[in-house]
């Protein structure tokens, strides 16, 4: 453990590797040591795990586990990042500087590349985030990966025309990811499928229920009301389902 006259702080390189960094304060050239580099090898909604790699006698490399608490959030540029938690109360945030997007079952796949420095050889890997998506806004989308909401990622986004065939639907959301300072930032598109649930009740909103890219239903839903879509929106969603409701053969009045 560093002595009191020392500080530590995580950070990820542009390698994907993560590092701990040791700063002496007594140093006055403000030298850093690097203590630590691990590999990226899972996550949890809490946790990021790591695999450390060291060698022993006879050139024997020997993997060792670590895992680091704290938090998934995205940032300002709409990046997946992790907030690890120290003893101290602070926190080191590690930012994943690439492109992320949306799986087949609605999980966010983040796909990278790194370089074997001995090797010199090139390898793609990914991390998969399972959780769930909440639409509440017109301009954030968020992916919650706890049940009680404190771990997970808060887009910005623009949500963009949407539409109804039959009792089938998309909502379709428009946001930039800034990978780097030096990059122009990259646009997505992000759509959900899904299809409508009438409810007779609720007759200033509509349940949206999200599937799958094969239609098949993955257990989340979405209420779509007039804050949510806006007027305009709202109003076409409604009478889209009016004339929908008639070729499924149900009928209620709104």
């Amino acid at each position: 453990m560093p002595s009191s006259k020392q500080t530590s702080r995580w950070r990820l390189n542009s390698n994907h590797d993560l590092e701990l960094v040791v700063t002496d304060s007594t140093d006055l050239s403000g030298g850093e040591v690097l203590s630590m580099k691990a590999d990226l090898a899972g996550i949890a909604p809490d946790e990021l795990t790591c695999i450390v790699t060291s060698k022993k006698e006879r050139d024997v490399e020997v993997a060792s586990i670590l895992k680091l608490k704290g938090k998934w959030q995205a940032d300002d540029n709409n990046r997946l990042s992790f907030a690890v938690s120290k003893e101290d109360g602070t926190q080191d945030v590690l930012v994943l500087d690439g492109v992320w997007e949306i799986g087949e079952d609605n999980q966010i796949l983040y796909r990278y590349k790194k370089t074997d420095l001995i090797r010199k050889t090139k390898e793609e890997r990914s991390l998969v985030f399972n959780g769930a998506w909440r639409l509440t806004d017109r301009d954030k989308i968020a992916y919650m990966l706890d049940t009680g909401g404190e771990s997970g990622f808060l887009f910005k986004a623009q949500l963009e025309d949407s539409g109804i065939s039959g009792r089938f639907g998309t909502l379709s959301y428009r946001l930039g990811i800034g990978v780097t300072e030096y990059k122009r930032p990259v646009e997505k598109v992000i759509k959900f499928f899904g299809t409508l649930r009438y409810n007779i009740d609720k007759q200033t909103s509509l349940e949206f229920e999200f599937t799958d890219a094969r239609g098949q239903r993955v257990g989340m839903s979405a209420t779509l009301s007039r804050k949510l879509l806006g007027g305009e929106a709202f109003l076409r969603f409604k009478r889209l389902a009016e004339e929908s409701k008639v070729e499924a053969g149900i009928k209620f009045n709104w």
